[in-house]
């Protein structure tokens, strides 16, 4: 009998699709506007390491199927590396044409792309993602995931150290490295935990709430990160992010962000592309800078999904670009 579908982690993955959009299209605008620089730290705080869990999350299989290694290869590479390769040529040409509405213009550098740095910067992600499960597949156990789970969370912790010059505009070896732990954490968690054991503590659930907030304020004050408070202040975030989640699976209003988690990858392969399209035309309508991050946010979302049903509909396109038979 097929596993049924937690919803849960269908509603994280959309809240984390819905800060992820949000981010991207804060970061051109945001210059001169405190009160959207502060809020694009805290997204940045905790938005992607909220994904990375998910993903460790649902790839448990990568530790407890160990005697399907290469199959394992091939399933991610097929996800992850197919999208990662052919959007790179989509984006190219585009990167080059408007360049000056792109999140990173600078001069591309061709060896680059095999160190994850796609001219769709946003998709360093999957580079890094694919990393980890290669790593997991060939090095990771149940017996060993615990012990690996603290050398990474410990890692993740000291990123924020190393200096923004190592590495590419859209990926740096600080950034994805931050990420590394979480995965981690996720993978250890579902591997001894059922999704409602992880998220029934209301206590701390409010002791993650006044966390976020502590941290929100330094980060207001400051005006610039706290480097060791950022991966318990993320983890914490992600508790926030579960415990919501879980509620929300009980409600009527569910479908809806649990539509988006379910559809996420998708969103996040297609919304770079629109939201360049989106710099160009929505400035000439939109002269106030919120209503403008607002709108380009649901509409990027809106039209990506649009566009998802239509491509998931013929199965070559499907396989090219979202990695999916």
């Amino acid at each position: 009998m097929a596993k049924k579908r937690n919803e849960s982690i269908d509603i994280a993955k959309g809240i984390g699709i819905l800060l992820v959009i949000l981010g991207h299209t804060m970061s051109p605008v945001m210059e001169g506007h405190r009160l959207i620089e502060w809020l694009y730290r805290v997204i940045y705080t905790f938005h992607m390491p909220l994904f990375f869990f998910v993903s460790g999350f649902v790839a448990s299989k990568l530790v407890t199927k160990p005697l399907k290694k290469f199959t394992l290869l091939k399933q991610r590479t097929v996800r992850l590396m197919i999208p990662y390769c052919v959007w790179a040529v989509i984006y190219l040409p585009m990167k080059i044409i408007m360049s000056e509405h792109v999140r990173f213009s600078s001069e591309y550098k061709w060896y680059s792309f095999f160190l994850g740095n796609n001219p769709d910067g946003q998709l360093w992600f999957l580079y890094v993602v694919f990393v980890i499960s290669v790593f997991m597949i060939f090095c990771v156990t149940k017996n060993n995931i615990t012990l690996f789970t603290v050398l990474f969370m410990i890692v993740s912790v000291f990123a924020p150290l190393i200096p923004f010059s190592i590495g590419f505009t859209s990926i740096t070896l600080s950034f994805s490295l931050y990420q590394v732990g979480f995965f981690f954490l996720g993978t250890l968690i579902s591997t001894k935990h059922d999704y409602y054991e992880v998220t029934k503590s209301t206590a701390l659930f409010f002791v993650s709430v006044i966390v976020l907030v502590v941290y929100s304020v330094i980060l207001y004050i400051k005006q610039d990160e706290v480097w060791y408070l950022q991966t318990i202040t993320a983890t914490f975030a992600i508790y926030i992010c579960l415990y919501l989640s879980n509620i929300l699976s009980k409600c009527k209003i569910r479908k809806p962000i649990s539509y988006l988690g379910k559809k996420s990858m998708e969103i996040y392969l297609l919304h770079g592309p629109l939201l360049v399209v989106g710099r160009i035309i929505l400035p000439k309508f939109i002269s106030n800078t919120y209503i403008y991050i607002l709108a380009l946010t649901i509409i990027s979302i809106l039209i990506s999904v649009l566009i998802a049903m239509v491509i998931n509909k013929i199965k070559l396109a499907r396989l090219l670009l979202f990695g999916s038979k």
